[in-house]
């Protein structure tokens, strides 16, 4: 018997990623067993591809998108609920891998797959990709941009993520309104509830676009780190690992270099920071080393320059938004206990 698919893609409103590259790599798919629904803001905009597509449905809601995700789910039929972001598009064989993956294995209730960079990029996607797939820049998580050998994980981002109805409607789905973050409390609750983990499987492609600027991507990892300062502050195993604090200690040691190195000057006693420096030394050999093996892919001096910049900045931009999430905890419980008392 064949497994129907319910795909749950949020969105704000009909947008070039959706009409052009989303809805038909879905209508392409070798596996036919499936619906569609995007819940979105706006569901005016996507009349056309009404007309279009049989398997759609919309669904209107201005909820954030673990929020669509549940409501969504409500109105499903699928036995496994797949779900993407609207600037996705899976590969042909997305479903039909997906559905071998689960028939085999009843064990699985969970899995996902890589998102990689799609071949139609502008300049910036390909700058932050060469970050997010090398080991400096996502430290063990490179498997999520590119594909990697099959994995257990309990954190796995919503832009392709599948997990049977029956459990996701057993945790309450993802019951909760963070953004982004809600599929890490998703992974959180499989493994503390039901035990259960989620199969990362390098089969289950699909294609998923960077941010487009600069701006965008600082803006996004300042949320990502934010929103892991929460997550640790809330005691969340899966987000209590020492990578997720690694970009903070680099904030705090480059703040107490610079004291060291300002202090050395003005005493007069500059050998005092040498020693200091052998770190940031061996750092910045690592991003040197990203950027020069981009650089003899493309040979594009301006894609070596700004490796150069962008990931040192990355991880300071996510190491202060970390401390940022962690205080705002922190402060919201003292403000509580004040009022308690």
């Amino acid at each position: 018997m064949n497994i129907f698919f319910t795909v749950i893609i949020p969105a704000q409103s009909n947008n070039s990623y959706l009409h052009d590259e989303t809805l038909p790599a879905l209508e392409a798919q070798t596996y036919r067993d499936f619906e569609v629904i995007i819940i979105a803001d706006d569901m005016q905009s996507f009349a056309t591809e009404l007309k279009l597509y049989p398997w759609l449905s919309i669904i209107e809601s201005t909820k954030p998108p673990g929020v669509k995700r549940d409501i969504a789910t409500n109105q499903s039929r699928g036995d496994i609920l797949a779900f993407i972001d609207d600037d996705t598009a899976p590969l042909p064989n997305w479903l039909k891998n997906a559905d071998k993956l689960f028939s085999a294995k009843d064990d699985i209730v969970a899995s996902g797959g890589p998102g990689i960079l799609p071949p139609k990029s502008n300049f910036w996607e390909k700058v932050f990709d060469a970050i997010l797939v090398s080991f400096i820049g996502s430290g063990g998580y490179t498997y999520r941009f590119q594909k990697e050998k099959e994995r257990k994980t309990d954190d796995f981002p919503s832009m392709n993520l599948m997990v049977k109805k029956d459990v996701f409607q057993a945790l309450s789905g993802f019951g909760n309104d963070y953004w982004p973050g809600e599929d890490s409390k998703l992974g959180e609750k499989l493994r503390t509830m039901v035990q259960k983990y989620i199969l990362y499987h390098p089969d289950l492609v699909v294609y998923h676009h960077r941010r487009t600027s600069p701006f965008g991507y600082f803006k996004q990892h300042w949320k990502y780190g934010f929103m892991r300062g929460m997550f640790f502050s809330h005691g969340d195993k899966n987000s209590m690992r020492g990578v997720y604090l690694l970009p903070l200690l680099f904030v705090v040691y480059l703040f107490v270099y610079l004291e060291l190195i300002f202090a050395a000057y003005s005493l007069k006693q500059k050998d005092t920071t040498l020693y200091m420096g052998i770190p940031l030394a061996i750092y910045l050999l690592g991003v040197i080393f990203v950027a020069l093996k981009n650089f003899f892919k493309t040979y594009n001096p301006l894609l070596f320059i700004s490796i150069l910049i962008v990931l040192p900045l990355t991880h300071i931009t996510y190491g202060v938004g970390f401390a940022a999430g962690y205080t705002s905890v922190l402060l919201k419980k003292r403000e509580t206990a004040l009022k308690n008392n």
